[in-house]
């Protein structure tokens, strides 16, 4: 085993009030859609210093997700689209979200 790598028995106390995490990873690669959607997720999450690029293409992924026929499906899509579009108007830019209306547009119309 890796000495890098660790371990945890469960989610954290975030994690668990959190809909992005109540799945778990092991039914993310039993059900091969939830882990499309995770990685959308983090890739917005990660790229948020390059939202003018980013943001169009994975919230466009994300939205045909959000119209899915499968219901849990749905319900991730949902979760990891408000949480993206939470954690990109909380992400601290060089230029501050209240003054660059170009961006502000950009993270709320769909």
């Amino acid at each position: 085993m890796n000495k890098y790598i660790t371990f945890r028995k469960g989610p954290t106390a975030r994690e668990e009030n959190d809909g992005i995490y109540r799945f778990g990873w092991e039914t993310c690669r039993e059900r091969s859609p939830l882990f499309a959607v995770a990685k959308l997720f983090a890739t917005g999450l990660v790229n948020l210093n390059r939202v003018e690029v980013l943001w169009r293409p994975v919230t466009n992924h994300l939205l045909e997700v959000i119209i899915h026929p499968l219901n849990h499906l749905r319900e991730w899509g949902i979760d990891v689209i408000t949480t993206l579009v939470r954690s990109a108007i909380q992400y601290e830019y060089s230029t501050p979200l209240k003054e660059n209306q170009r961006l502000q547009t950009l993270l709320i119309s769909p």
